[in-house]
């Protein structure tokens, strides 16, 4: 079973699906909120602020037109004393196919992780799929999240060419030369990374868009 809430939008960021997880955490609403009329929203303000640019980045990415990212990381904070749940906001391309399933349209794809049910973190799945190490898992969700080289030496604590070393090899394991490459890879490349752990279940079926 997936250790994910994993919820499915489409390009106008209407709810299509949801995991069992994914009701359930929407059912709490205690971090994320689903409204017919309002559609999916964070209940902090500026965490909705966030979430919102990233479903507009991937929406466009969907239709065609050009996107700053077209996803991205975010923590999604709730009540004390519980932990920030951590988002992914990715793009599953018209066409592309996860275990059996095939959204002609394209989706958008929220996996959601809560540090309270002890899921392996989005650092711990680049590590799984990558063979990277631990700092660069930490160097490709930086750049994930907007960071440049420089910002991720600041972030991590180390010098601008030590980043750029680990930036290297992040491109040597995961077999792309730009960093626009490996962005597409880790945002759009969901296929592997719903396969790697049995992501979605085949007694499931998308509802229509």
């Amino acid at each position: 079973r997936l250790p994910y809430a994993v919820l499915l939008l489409d390009a106008q960021l209407t709810l299509c699906d949801a995991n069992a997880r994914g009701r359930q955490l929407l059912a709490r609403a205690d971090g994320l909120r689903h409204d017919p009329r309002r559609g999916l929203h964070a209940v902090r303000r500026d965490d909705d602020l966030r979430l919102q640019a990233l479903l507009r980045d991937a929406a466009q990415l969907l239709r065609g037109a050009p996107s700053r990212r077209g996803g991205g990381l975010l923590p999604v904070h709730r009540p004390a004393p519980c932990q920030p749940y951590e988002l992914l906001v990715a793009p599953l391309m018209p066409g592309e196919q996860a275990d059996g399933f095939l959204h002609p349209q394209g989706s958008i794809v929220l996996f959601v992780s809560d540090p309270h049910a002890q899921t392996l973190t989005p650092v711990q799945h680049l590590q799984q799929l990558y063979a990277l190490t631990p700092t660069e898992a930490d160097v490709a969700l930086l750049l994930l999240q907007g960071a440049d080289t420089r910002d991720v030496a600041d972030e991590l604590g180390i010098a601008p060419t030590t980043a750029r070393n680990h930036l290297k090899r992040v491109f040597a394991k995961t077999h792309t030369a730009r960093q626009q490459d490996l962005l597409r890879l880790l945002l759009q490349g969901l296929t592997p990374l719903l396969h790697a752990y049995n992501t979605l279940s085949h007694t499931t079926e998308l509802m229509s868009c």
